[in-house]
Order: structure tokens, then sequence, then C-alpha cells
């Protein structure tokens, strides 16, 4: 019986022991990692667009592309913000309702989030004319074709260039480079003239 005793006795610590770890485990503080991670997380899920939002938090590329010399909107848009440009504000708002609880179709609906020529034409309106580049030699294709980024032919798949896709305010591609690459994604033979490929 004594024994038995000693068992019981050597269970019952045993168990008392695992009891208060656990139980002080549970009530220990988080590392000041853990606690910042939740939250960020908790303010991450309770995230609420509006025109004065700090964009920043998590366009940090796009962002810096203000401060970086290389890229188009730090030339000729200093005074320039976010909303200044990137008008849709319904839109924007939309786009950021699932930050938090879903960042990967969060992501996927921001990519698709675009500028509105209204919002450049509002300042650039006088530059967007074929007179303003009669000159520019940048569409040049290999057989010597050189087209007017802003007197294209008129067809379907020149209705959907918008501004943004030869004016990338965000990178460090020359807007010549942007506008040639642009025409390439269906003159990939590198060719302008039409009914030359297909």
């Amino acid at each position: 019986m004594g024994h038995s005793v000693k068992i019981g006795s050597f269970v019952a610590m045993v168990v008392a022991v695992m009891l208060t770890l656990s139980v002080s485990a549970c009530g220990q503080p988080k590392s000041a990692s853990e606690a910042n991670a939740a939250e960020s997380k908790e303010e991450a899920s309770g995230f609420v667009w509006t025109v004065d939002a700090d964009c920043s938090m998590c366009h940090t590329a796009q962002a810096a592309s203000a401060s970086d010399a290389a890229c188009q909107l730090y030339n000729g848009h200093a005074d320039a913000t976010c909303v200044s440009c990137h008008t849709d504000a319904a839109g924007l708002e939309e786009a950021h309702a699932e930050v938090g609880s879903d960042s990967s179709a969060a992501s996927a609906k921001l990519d698709k989030t675009e500028v509105a020529a209204d919002a450049c034409l509002a300042c650039h309106e006088s530059d967007y004319t074929p007179a303003a580049t009669a000159d520019v030699t940048a569409l040049t294709d290999k057989n010597g074709t050189m087209v007017n980024p802003h007197d294209l032919p008129v067809n379907t798949q020149h209705e959907d260039i918008v501004c943004g896709d030869c004016h990338d305010m965000h990178s460090t591609s020359t807007v010549e480079e942007a506008a040639y690459s642009t025409c390439l994604s269906c003159h990939h033979m590198e060719i302008f003239e039409c009914n030359t490929c297909h």
C-alpha cells in the first residue's frame, strides 16, 4: 500500500507541475515583436480607406518614387499627392475593402485600379495633342515608320491605351522606353504598319 501511495503522490505532483507550467505559460507577456505583430494585424483588419489615408503605409515602393530622381513622378509632380492622380475615390474604397482580411484578393483589386485620363488632362491637356508631340521620334519601328504617340490610328486596340501605359509615374523607365514597350505588346515584330503581320 505504501508503494501505491508514493506512485499516487508522484502522479499528483506531476499533474500539479504541468498545470502550473501551462497556466504560467498562458499568462506570460508576449514579446514586443509578437505584440506588435498582433497589433498590426488588428489594425490592418480594421483599415478603412479614405482620401486622407497614409498610402505609404502599404505602397512603400510607390511612395519612394516621389523622391527618386529616376522616376517620372519626381520630375514635374513634386506637389502632387496620391489622390491628385488616383481620383476614383469610390473605386479605391472598394479596392481597399478587403485589406487585412485577404491581402491577396486586395492586391489583385488594387492592381486593377488606374488613373483616369481626365486626371492627367486636368494639368496636361495642352501636352496631349498631336501638335505637341509631332517631332517625337521615340516610336520608330525597325522599318523606319515613325508614329506620333498622341496621334495613333483609330482602332479598338488603341482605345485601350491609357496615359499611364506610357507615363508610368512610379517606374524608372523613361517615357520613351515605356511607350515603345507599350507598342511592342501588340506590335511584337517591331513593325507599326497595320496588316503586315497577321
